[in-house]
């Protein structure tokens, strides 16, 4: 560490390759703590990989700043090299004159630590474990931190997690592409009772032979409300398979090659499309459904407003897979960009 930077300017990753760079690294268990298992080597960590400004310029006069050390959560501070002198006057004659620095800023200012008293090399530990699926009860132990901390934490993930599949989210399918659609509804239950509190109606859409999936809430499943989500994320010219549900008919009308599973009857069946057997089901959505519906069954004290962040949860992962730690850092420097 220098004065004028954290770490060595050449080593900070360029921007928009932060998430590329840390696949390669395929950071485990093992290799956590000498990445950020303290101080000084999570804040180099942090400012390698954009988490936190790795130079400063002040925002008052624009000069560069210096890191100073300081009694303080991180040991260090962003101090401007400029300062102005301070005079006290009495019946026109000065006093005394002290000189006061021109502005002094905390590293984690506008990133994504910024708000946390909690030690930088814990909050990167906590998101680590949170991306290897570890139960929360696991997370406490390892950072030592109180369950309703650990609690908000995820919280705030989930968050991040929403921004992520926000932006990365893109309509599906396309000519000759294979789209299963499906609706379903989660019920929240009373704590220890089978009286149904309240129910959220989810409608999902899958691309068939990639992880490519939209989930959204809706306020009923109407054919109003159900095309005018498949019209907003189903490309024209997909072939779409759904169950029989009454909504879904006239998806051939704005521009979708549509077939149809009667689950009464049966549960996949075969038909000749484009001059070639065409197997028609949707188990892929059965086998998402199913999948989410384990995870939420762990959520039945959540509010329905929490429910849309569990659901962002659950795509993120599902878009991540294997590299959820690196993806989650590339979120939450572009999020809470401290630059």
């Amino acid at each position: 560490m220098s004065r004028w930077s954290i770490v060595d300017p050449a080593v900070v990753v360029p921007a928009g390759a932060v998430e590329e760079i840390l696949r390669e690294l395929r950071i485990t268990y093992f290799e956590m703590p000498h990445l950020f298992g303290d101080a000084a080597s999570a804040v180099e960590f942090a400012a390698r990989y954009r988490l936190v400004a790795n130079e400063r310029t002040c925002p008052k006069c624009g000069g560069m700043m210096k890191l100073w050390r300081r009694k303080c959560t991180d040991s260090i501070e962003w101090h401007c090299t400029r300062t102005a002198v301070n005079s006290s006057r009495d019946q026109g004659r000065v006093r005394k004159k002290s000189r006061i620095r021109c502005c002094a800023l905390s590293i984690r200012h506008g990133s994504v630590f910024e708000k946390s008293r909690l030690p930088i090399e814990t909050i990167l530990t906590i998101m680590f474990l949170w991306s290897q699926n570890a139960p929360r009860d696991v997370i406490c132990y390892n950072t030592d931190i109180a369950e309703h901390t650990a609690v908000d934490w995820e919280m705030f993930i989930r968050e991040i997690c929403a921004d992520y599949v926000q932006k990365k989210q893109a309509p599906l399918g396309g000519p000759g592409k294979v789209v299963e659609i499906d609706e379903s509804v989660f019920c929240r239950r009373e704590y220890n009772h089978d009286a149904v509190r309240e129910h959220t109606w989810t409608f999902v859409a899958v691309e068939r032979g990639t992880a490519n999936a939209v989930f959204f809430t809706v306020p009923d499943r109407t054919k109003t409300t159900l095309e005018a989500l498949i019209s907003r994320w189903v490309r024209p010219g997909s072939v779409i398979v759904s169950d029989a549900w009454a909504a879904y008919n006239g998806l051939q009308a704005i521009g979708y090659t549509h077939y149809t599973v009667n689950h009464k009857r049966k549960f996949a069946h075969t038909v000749m499309h484009n001059g070639e057997p065409f197997r028609v089901h949707i188990n892929t959505i059965n086998g998402l459904w199913s999948h989410a519906k384990r995870k939420f069954d762990l959520m039945y004290e959540t509010s329905r407003a929490e429910f849309n962040t569990y659901l962002s949860e659950f795509l993120f992962r599902r878009m991540t897979r294997m590299h959820t730690f690196p993806s989650l850092m590339d979120a939450a420097g572009r999020l809470y960009n401290p630059y």
